[in-house]
């Protein structure tokens, strides 16, 4: 009779261990499917970004690809045509006019004028009339005018980032250098910018 009661005690025992190690199966189970679940959302997420990251590359490529032989210059009136004013500054620059794709006034009309995007016959063109830019100051219709490369929205955000670095440079290390007589500022190219550490002019 003891055994009996003993067997079923145990049989019972097993029941509910069986009973427990199902449950828990079924736990890790539905555990594992929602890890699944979680890592093919990540694998869509990442390929989502994956693919944005390639047609922000891309598109920033074709940007510099368009903006390479491209310069724009503020600071003139619209008194002439673009073009006509693009040639003029040319032709003062020593600069064959005929390189001129084309100049045009950027934006509608208001009471500043316009910039002109001017595109150029080739990137080593646009490099050469960078370089003599300076070469304006000494004019008396020029002397007040400004030119620059075009840039990618890339370059422009580079440029942006670095005159902010420079400013929290500036603002972090006055002690020093007020010390050092020195201060920071942006360097370089507008389409290449870096921070540079100079001394201060009096």
């Amino acid at each position: 009779m003891v055994k009996a009661v003993e067997l079923k005690s145990l049989e019972k025992a097993m029941v509910e261990n069986f009973r427990e190690s199902h449950k828990r199966m079924g736990e890790m189970y539905l555990k594992m499917e929602e890890m699944n679940t979680k890592m093919d959302m990540l694998k869509q997420q990442l390929r989502e970004e994956v693919h944005d990251m390639e047609k922000k590359l891309l598109k920033e490529m074709d940007e510099r690809h368009n903006t390479k032989d491209r310069i724009i210059i503020s600071g003139v009136n619209e008194m002439k045509g673009a073009l006509e004013t693009t040639k003029e500054i040319m032709e003062y620059l020593d600069i064959d006019a005929s390189e001129i794709i084309y100049a045009r006034r950027m934006g509608k009309e208001q009471r500043k004028p316009r910039k002109i995007l001017v595109k150029l016959g080739s990137e080593d063109l646009k490099n050469k009339v960078l370089r003599k830019k300076g070469n304006l100051k000494n004019s008396a219709n020029w002397n007040k005018i400004y030119m620059d490369e075009d840039l990618s929205m890339g370059q422009r955000e580079k440029l942006r980032r670095t005159y902010e670095d420079v400013k929290a440079k500036n603002d972090e290390e006055k002690e020093d250098l007020n010390k050092e007589g020195k201060v920071w500022i942006v360097a370089g190219r507008r389409s290449n910018p870096f921070p540079k550490k100079v001394n201060k002019r009096e």
